[in-house]
């Protein structure tokens, strides 16, 4: 196959996260396997429901890796086959009609004949198809690969120590593949790409298990750069899992059934830059789900979520930071020291969700020593029986008429909360407009208030004597120069209403990142200048009708940056420090 690399941008909303930001992702790498096909068969497997072809098959695969690589065929029959060592630059292809299905658990602790045998450890199995440290591999095809789970399940029921082995593991691998097959009823997890692992691709598979089966997790990730797409998961755990070292990672098109969700954790540290897009849940105990607890976390960010649908989902949004179960109340845990391994969930934008019947809206529930922080719902629409909970949280923005509506209580709990763009107890969309003014005390503005979501707002702007309105500003952005601003209420709003000196004597200062002191100064005075740009700047200053006096070309090398400027053979008076610009910025200095 051709090297693919694909590339997609995830964009997070400007209200809430830390403005617009935009995350590149570069997508895996599908593996590069030779053409030649080796033939299971021709090195003495037999189709049968009781011949064991463990090593018939493994002959296979140590032929192929012999010859440079190259494609394994489980041809249409039913195979039986204990674990399977996997080589670099193969392809494991399951055709169409093909059953490849591991070897009962059985009785004997692995050790009868006909049964899956144990690692040489009583207990513990190896992995069925497993690869540590290749490059190259795939699994695929239209086939079928039956773990034949219901008596490692009912056994591990009975005794919690026995280590059952996951249906596909790659450890440490890169240029991972598994396209198009079905898998069910594994022992334990049916997919894990393990640590250090890098370029994985799993695509349009199915993967089913009975929702009391335990530990039946479809895929679980522990590494980078991994997509999965277009796949249709049901089993008895999480659907997807999502552990420590998971960054780069885009979930798209697929389709979950039972199961615990799209789940990120427990264990959670360094994770970041997901995405889950063009999914539905039904009848899941969890739709998007983030689990960790202290000692399991740190750095949980940019985590975006879009075009989702739920339907009949118990925990339809649940990001915690205790885990298995949280505390009785938010009041009854004490705060703890923060350490490397705190939890630190940030950065999180949920948008065009559309989720129903749902016994409960939503959870977020941080810790007393570090709160969530920064998480958006964009256009999410939630009917429920009860409310969200959002305790230890900051920076929860609901916007463009993101609703909660529930059969009873209040819409949203909160304890120890920032809650926006909401009514707590109704769930109706409602945003504040509000508005500064830059200088102080320049002008004033009419219109402000709390609006619905979709009502016009207008806001007008009256000059104080001595001043003209100049434009309207949201954060840096300039957003208009007609002094009637206009707009539809989607969100909490702070914009700025900038005026000018008719006098040019008053400050002009963006954010007030321009300051002099002293002032009044007699011969020195200090310059100190606070923003972003890094580079020449110039100084110039002017007497009051503009004429330039002295100019100062100077480089600015980091954020903070403070120039001495010698004005005595100054005469006293009034005179204008200019900074042009982007935002010019003016000062005015009184030399006495």
């Amino acid at each position: 196959m051709k090297l693919r690399l694909r590339l997609f941008y995830i964009f997070f909303s400007l209200a809430g996260c830390y403005g617009l930001n935009s995350v590149n992702i570069d997508a895996a790498t599908l593996p590069v396997i030779p053409n030649a096909v080796f033939d299971i068969t021709n090195y003495g497997a037999v189709s049968s429901t009781i011949i064991d072809n463990t090593s018939s098959i493994q002959k296979t695969i140590e032929a192929c890796s012999l010859a440079g690589g190259g494609k394994v065929l489980i041809p249409a029959g039913t195979f039986l086959s204990g674990p399977i060592s996997m080589k670099s630059n193969i392809n494991l292809q399951i055709s169409s009609g093909a059953v490849l299905r591991m070897l009962p658990y059985g009785s004997g602790n692995g050790t009868v004949a006909g049964s899956y045998p144990n690692s040489g450890t009583a207990d513990d199995y190896t992995d069925f198809i497993y690869g540590k440290n290749l490059n190259n591999i795939e699994v695929s095809g239209s086939g079928l690969i039956d773990g034949q789970g219901s008596d490692w399940w009912t056994a591990y029921k009975a005794n919690k120590s026995i280590s059952r082995p996951c249906m596909i593991r790659f450890d440490a691998c890169t240029n991972i593949a598994v396209l198009g097959i079905s898998l069910q009823n594994a022992p334990n997890v049916h997919i894990t790409i393990g640590k250090s692992s890098s370029n994985a691709t799993i695509s349009n598979i199915t993967i089913t298990a009975p929702s009391s089966s335990p530990n039946t997790d479809g895929i679980d990730v522990w590494s980078p750069n991994v997509e999965i797409s277009g796949c249709n998961i049901a089993c008895g755990d999480d659907n997807i899992a999502m552990d420590s070292g998971s960054q780069n990672v885009f979930i798209k098109n697929c389709t979950f059934g039972v199961g615990h969700g799209c789940s990120i954790g427990s264990y959670a540290a360094d994770i970041s830059n997901i995405k889950v897009d063009s999914c539905s849940f039904t009848g899941t105990t969890s739709g998007i789900r983030m689990k960790t607890a202290r000692g399991r976390g740190g750095s949980e960010q940019y985590l975006y979520y879009s075009n989702i649908t739920m339907s009949g989902v118990t925990n339809p949004i649940y990001i915690t930071s205790y885990y298995p179960s949280t505390p009785s109340t938010p009041s009854s845990d004490t705060t703890q020291a923060i350490t490397s391994t705190t939890p630190s969930w940030q950065h999180i934008v949920l948008k065009n969700i559309t989720i129903s019947g749902s016994s409960n809206a939503g959870v977020f529930w941080g810790l007393p020593e570090r709160s969530i922080n920064d998480v958006v719902l964009d256009n999410v629409k939630i009917s429920a029986s009860s409310g969200v909970k959002a305790y230890f949280i900051t920076g929860l923005v609901f916007k463009n008429g993101s609703s909660v509506t529930v059969t009873s209580g209040n819409a949203v709990s909160t304890y120890s909360a920032t809650v926006s763009g909401i009514k707590l107890t109704t769930g109706e969309p409602s945003y504040i407009i509000s508005v500064k003014i830059n200088p102080l005390n320049s002008g004033s503005v009419s219109g402000t208030g709390t609006f619905s979501f979709g009502q016009a707002v207008s806001l007008s702007v009256a000059s104080a004597a001595g001043y003209n309105f100049s434009k309207w500003t949201e954060g840096k952005t300039d957003v208009s120069i007609n002094p009637a601003l206009t707009f539809t209420a989607d969100s909490d709003r702070t914009v700025t209403a900038n005026f000018t000196s008719s006098t040019g004597l008053e400050n002009i200062s963006e954010n007030n990142t321009l300051s002099v002191y002293p002032n009044p100064c007699r011969g020195k005075f200090y310059l100190q200048l606070d923003n972003d740009f890094i580079g020449e700047i110039k100084i110039t200053i002017t007497n009051v009708v503009g004429c330039p006096l002295k100019i100062i070309r100077v480089q600015k090398e980091n954020r903070f940056f403070t120039q001495e400027i010698n004005m005595e053979n100054f005469s006293k008076g009034v005179y204008i420090i200019n900074i042009p610009g982007v935002n010019t910025m003016m000062k005015k200095l009184i030399l006495d």
